[in-house]
C-alpha cells in the first residue's frame, strides 16, 4: 500500500478516536476540556495556583507532574509533526487540566507511569532523522492509548469515587470503633496500592457484620482513600453475578452489557487486576467458599472484605479473620437507648435503665434483635419498662418458639404485630433476594388473576 494512503488512514483513525472521545464526555466534562487547548494554557493554570495561597496543594500536585508534562509536550510536538495538525492534539491538555479536586490527587500517580513509556519513545525518535511509517505507527498507537487512558480517567473521576453501594445505610451506627480500628490496622500493614490485602469478618447472623463493613468503606471514601468501592451481594450465584454486572455497567467497561453476566464477570476481574485505582470490594453475606473462589479478584493490589457466618473464610481466601461478637449487657443496653434516643426523655428513670439492661441480657446483646425490639417499642409507643413487663408477663407467648429462645420469641412477637396484608407481602418477599427488591413486582397491569390474599395490591393508594 502506498505511503500517502497509509498516512491518510492514520489521520482518519486519529480523527475518529478524537470524535469518539468527545462523544463519550458529558457536557460538564466537555466544557472543562475545551478550556485548555495547549501547553501554554496549562502553564497559566500552574502559575495561577502558585500565586494563590489557598491553592498551594493544587500547585504541589501540578509540580509532581512537571517532568511528565514536559515529556508529553515533546511527544505531542512530534505527534503533530509526523501525523496531524497541532489543533487535533489540544484534547490532551484539556483532559489533563480538567479542574476537578478529586482528579488532581490521582492523575499524577497514574500519568507518571504512562509518560515513562512516552519518554522512551521520545528518546528513540530523537535519534532517528527520518520519519518512517514505523515511527508514525508508533506515535499513532501511543497517542490512541494515551487518549483512551485520559478519556477513561475523566469518566472515572466524573462522580469522584465510583461506588456500587448497598441498600443498607449506617446513619445510627453504634460502637464497634475498636473493630473499625482493627480493620484499618490490618489493611495498613502493607501498601495496598502495590499489594493485595483481604480480611474476613465472621460472626452470628445479625450481629452487624455488614454494617461494620459499610461503615469502614464509608470512612475510607470520606477520607478520599479510595477511588472505587464495590458491594457484592454474595448469598447466591444469581446475586453475585448480578452484582458483577452492576459493577461493570457502573464502570462503563467496554463490551459490558446488562444481561451478559459471564462477560461482565471477566471484565470486572480484569479491571481489578490491571487498574491503578485504589479500590475496595466487599463480598457481603458469603456462604460458599467455592462460589467466592470463582469471583475472587486475581489482583496484586487493592482490598477485599468478606462478611460471613463461617469462620472458615479466615483460613481460606482471606489473609485472616476478625470475629464480630455480640455486645455485653452494658453495651447492648446503651445501643437500645441510642436507638430510642428520639422517643425517650433525657432524664431516664432508674427502672428504664434497669429494664434496658434486662432486655439486653435476654437477647444476648444481639444487635439485630435489639433493633427489632426498639422498633416494637417505637411503634407501640411503650416505655422500655412497659415493654419489659409485657415481655415478662407472657412467657407462653414470648418463649414458645424453638424451645425457650428469647431471640426467636422476639421474632415471633414482631411477626404477630403485623397486619394480615403485611404478613402476605413478607411471605412473598421471602422467596426473592433480600436486597433492592423492585416495587414494580407488586405493580401489576392486570389484577384480575390475583388471589384473594393479594387483591389489596391493586389499590394504588396502599
Amino acid at each position: 500500500m502506498e505511503t500517502p494512503i497509509i498516512e491518510q488512514l492514520y489521520s482518519d483513525q486519529w480523527k475518529s478516536a478524537v470524535g469518539l472521545c468527545y462523544d463519550s464526555l458529558e457536557r460538564q466534562d466537555w466544557k472543562h476540556v475545551k478550556l485548555f487547548n495547549s501547553w501554554d494554557d496549562v502553564q497559566k493554570q500552574i502559575r495561577k495556583t502558585q500565586d494563590d495561597p489557598l491553592q498551594q496543594t493544587k500547585h504541589q500536585d501540578f509540580v509532581i507532574l512537571t517532568h511528565s508534562l514536559f515529556q508529553l509536550r515533546i511527544f505531542l510536538d512530534c505527534f503533530s509533526q509526523h501525523l496531524v495538525p497541532k489543533d487535533d492534539t489540544s484534547v490532551f491538555w484539556g483532559m489533563i487540566a480538567r479542574d476537578e479536586e478529586s482528579a488532581r490527587s490521582r492523575i499524577p500517580r497514574m500519568l507518571r507511569d504512562v509518560c515513562h513509556q512516552i519518554e522512551i519513545l521520545n528518546g528513540y525518535c530523537s535519534n532517528t532523522q527520518s520519519s518512517t511509517l514505523q515511527i508514525k505507527e508508533a506515535y499513532l498507537e501511543t497517542g490512541l492509548e494515551l487518549l483512551s487512558f485520559l478519556s477513561e480517567t475523566v469518566k472515572f473521576l466524573r462522580s469522584d469515587t465510583v461506588c456500587s453501594t448497598p441498600t443498607i445505610r449506617t446513619p445510627r451506627f453504634f460502637d464497634r470503633k475498636d473493630v473499625i480500628r482493627k480493620i484499618e490496622h490490618h489493611f495498613n500493614q502493607v501498601d495496598t496500592s502495590t499489594s493485595f490485602r483481604s480480611l474476613a469478618l465472621y460472626g452470628l447472623g445479625g450481629v452487624g457484620k455488614s454494617s461494620v463493613a459499610l461503615k469502614f468503606a464509608e470512612a475510607k471514601i470520606q477520607n478520599r482513600e479510595l477511588d472505587a468501592m464495590f458491594w457484592v451481594y454474595s448469598e447466591k450465584l444469581v446475586t453475585i453475578r448480578q452484582s458483577f454486572t452492576d459493577i461493570a455497567m457502573r464502570l462503563k467497561l467496554p463490551d459490558a452489557r446488562p444481561g451478559d453476566h459471564d462477560e461482565n464477570h471477566s471484565l470486572v476481574l480484569s479491571w481489578l487486576q490491571h487498574t491503578y485505582c485504589r479500590w475496595l470490594i466487599v463480598f457481603d453475606n458469603v456462604d460458599s467458599i467455592d462460589l467466592l473462589r470463582t469471583h475472587w479478584p486475581p489482583a496484586n493490589r487493592g482490598q477485599a472484605l468478606i462478611t460471613t457466618r463461617s469462620h472458615a473464610f479466615a483460613f481460606e481466601l482471606a489473609d485472616r479473620g476478625l470475629e464480630i461478637t455480640t455486645w455485653d449487657n452494658e453495651t447492648g443496653s446503651r445501643f437500645l437507648l441510642h436507638l430510642l434516643s428520639t422517643e425517650i426523655s433525657a432524664d431516664l428513670q432508674d427502672n428504664d435503665i434497669g429494664s434496658a439492661h434486662e432486655l439486653s441480657q435476654k437477647l444476648s446483646g444481639h444487635a439485630l434483635a435489639i433493633c427489632h425490639m426498639a422498633g416494637l417499642i417505637h411503634r407501640r409507643r411503650w416505655s422500655i419498662t412497659e415493654f419489659t413487663e409485657i415481655y415478662n408477663q407472657h412467657p407462653s407467648e414470648m418463649h414458645g418458639v424453638s424451645g425457650n429462645s428469647s431471640i426467636n420469641a422476639l421474632w415471633d412477637f414482631a411477626f404477630r404485630s403485623l397486619d394480615p396484608q403485611c404478613r402476605t407481602i413478607l411471605g412473598i418477599l421471602s422467596f426473592v433476594a433480600p436486597d433492592s427488591i423492585p416495587q414494580s413486582l407488586f405493580e401489576l397491569a392486570n389484577t384480575t388473576d390475583l388471589p384473594e390474599s393479594l387483591v389489596f395490591c391493586s389499590d394504588s393508594l396502599r
